[in-house]
C-alpha cells in the first residue's frame, strides 16, 4: 500500500517532464518582452529554454508565434 501512497506524488513530478506550450508573452512599459511560463506565471529570462528557471516545467515553443500579448499597466 505504500506505493499507491507515493502515486500522486510521482504523477506531479512526471507532469513537469511533458512539454507545455508558451502561449503568452509578457510586454513591459519599455518596449521589452519575457515569454510566460505557463505553469507558474513568472516571466521567463529568455526566450527557447528547455524548462523555466523557477518552476522546472518543461517548455515547448510551437505556438510563440501566435501568443498572446499580456501589457503591463504602466505606472
Amino acid at each position: 500500500m505504500k506505493w499507491c501512497k507515493n502515486k500522486p506524488s510521482l504523477l506531479s513530478a512526471v507532469s513537469y517532464r511533458v512539454p507545455m506550450e508558451v502561449q503568452a508573452i509578457r510586454l513591459l512599459p519599455g518596449g521589452d518582452s519575457y515569454p510566460i511560463c505557463p505553469r507558474c506565471g513568472i516571466t521567463l529570462d529568455r526566450e527557447y529554454m528547455a524548462y523555466c528557471d523557477r518552476c522546472g516545467q518543461r517548455l515547448g515553443w510551437v505556438l510563440i508565434d501566435i501568443a498572446t500579448i499580456v501589457t503591463e499597466p504602466s505606472r
